[in-house]
């Protein structure tokens, strides 16, 4: 079973440098993620990462551990990815999107681009299991 994780994080860097989300971005690369800052949290990033786990124990074992190679953790929140979902309403049979691939290209920016306009609010964007989608009424035809 897939699980998502939000993990809050004082990184090892100050979260103010660019390169600090670039770094857990590629730290945590396997496990599809999304960074951004955490409003709630000064200082910290906030990244979405969805893992594969048994139970949810084991995910959020491994989340923690994860999260320890990057800096100090201060809050996890793991619930099953389809539980993420149903949360966050998405419905894709009721509205067209596009995966952060063709919203760079549509855009002329990089997928990574395209990534942190979503987590930092400035892109209207979902995660779909493991993946980013972009509603196609947002972007340029």
């Amino acid at each position: 079973m897939d699980y998502n994780a939000t993990l809050t994080i004082h990184a090892n860097k100050p979260a103010t440098e660019n390169d600090d989300i670039d770094d857990v971005m590629e730290a945590f690369a396997s496990y599809h993620p999304a960074v951004g800052d955490a409003p709630a949290c000064p200082g910290a990033l906030n990244a979405v990462i969805t893992l594969p786990a048994h139970t949810l124990t084991q995910a959020v074992a491994t989340a923690t551990a994860l999260a320890a190679q990057v800096g100090d953790l201060v809050g996890i929140e793991v619930i099953p990815t389809r539980m993420w979902d149903r949360r966050e309403s998405l419905k894709i049979d009721d509205v067209e999107f596009v995966g952060v691939s063709e919203a760079a290209v549509r855009l002329g920016i990089t997928p990574q681009a395209v990534r942190d306009r979503i987590t930092s609010g400035r892109l209207p964007g979902k995660k779909v299991g493991r993946n980013w989608v972009v509603s196609d009424a947002a972007l340029p035809r």
